[in-house]
């Protein structure tokens, strides 16, 4: 469900970029393209559709979830020390409020210099989409301790859906890999 609200940020961000150069005929290919990859994946997942639709009536998750269990064991803002020090969650778990496998938000020291240096340099549009998309992913991991994680149930459709909003933080930290692979592209290229 997240994987497909980044893939549809960069979908459009692609479409506005061909209308604004006015290249209506790469718009259409994208477009085409797109439509054929969507039909498809409807096809190969008609089983799990039709198997949804059958199972629906034995189970109330087709219906969303409570907000109270949708925000249950989020990462809580000291988990964030795990940033410089991944080990430091093992020590002692119950200080940090949620799981011991979902409390650690380390992604290499080098990938955190990296995203925090990017900070300071003009990015192009889809470097902006994985920057914004990570600290969204970050702050709605957080689950109540922040309004994003809330925003994203209410209205957003299927984040109703999951458990668990601490999981949300491994696809920030997916988001600012390239993000830190571009920096360091440019540096090594200045170099």
């Amino acid at each position: 469900i997240i994987t497909g609200y980044l893939l549809l940020f960069f979908f459009f961000n692609e479409c506005v970029q061909y209308l604004r150069k006015k290249e209506t005929k790469n718009l259409f290919s994208l477009l085409k393209i797109n439509f054929a990859f969507l039909v498809s994946i409807l096809l190969l997942s008609a089983f799990i559709f039709v198997l949804l639709f059958q199972l629906a009536p034995y189970g109330g998750r087709t219906q969303g979830i409570p907000l109270e269990l949708a925000n249950f064991n989020p990462l809580s803002p000291k988990c964030f020390i795990s940033l410089m020090l991944p080990f430091a969650i093992v020590k002692e778990p119950g200080f940090f409020g949620n799981d011991i496998s979902m409390a650690n938000t380390y992604m290499g020291l080098t990938v955190l210099v990296l995203v925090v240096a990017s900070l300071f340099r003009k990015k192009t549009a889809e470097e902006k989409i994985f920057l914004v998309f990570g600290f969204i992913a970050l702050l709605a991991s957080l689950g109540e301790y922040t309004p994003v994680r809330e925003i994203l149930y209410r209205y957003f459709p299927m984040f109703n859906l999951f458990r668990f909003p601490s999981i949300i933080s491994y696809f920030a930290l997916l988001a600012f890999i390239p993000i830190a692979a571009k920096l360091l592209q440019l540096f090594w290229q200045n170099a």
